[in-house]
């Protein structure tokens, strides 16, 4: 992200976007932020995070607690992993 502010002379931008909460402004993919409409939460099942992370063509998305609150991220080989142990545990059953 500093590269790309540096590079278009975007800071005054950037700090007046924040400063004046503009959504629109960080909907730029070239920023890097998600937003609040893709996060998932903790109870989310592992199939709909990845289906989520597909949709929106992402390797990774934030995780929110029930109030929209961040928490932190998931990554899709986390969920990966998570999963395949998940259905090894049931076949070992």
């Amino acid at each position: 992200m500093t590269q790309y502010l540096s590079a278009t002379n975007g800071w005054n931008d950037f700090i007046n976007a924040v400063a004046l909460p503009n959504t629109a402004y960080f909907a730029n993919p070239r920023l890097g932020f998600v937003g609040a409409a893709k996060a998932v939460t903790e109870t989310t099942e592992k199939a709909e995070v990845l289906q989520k992370m597909e949709r929106e063509h992402m390797d990774w998305l934030p995780v929110t607690d029930p109030g929209a609150k961040w928490i932190g991220r998931v990554e899709q080989s986390a969920v990966l992993v998570r999963l395949v142990l998940s259905l090894d545990a049931r076949t070992r059953e």
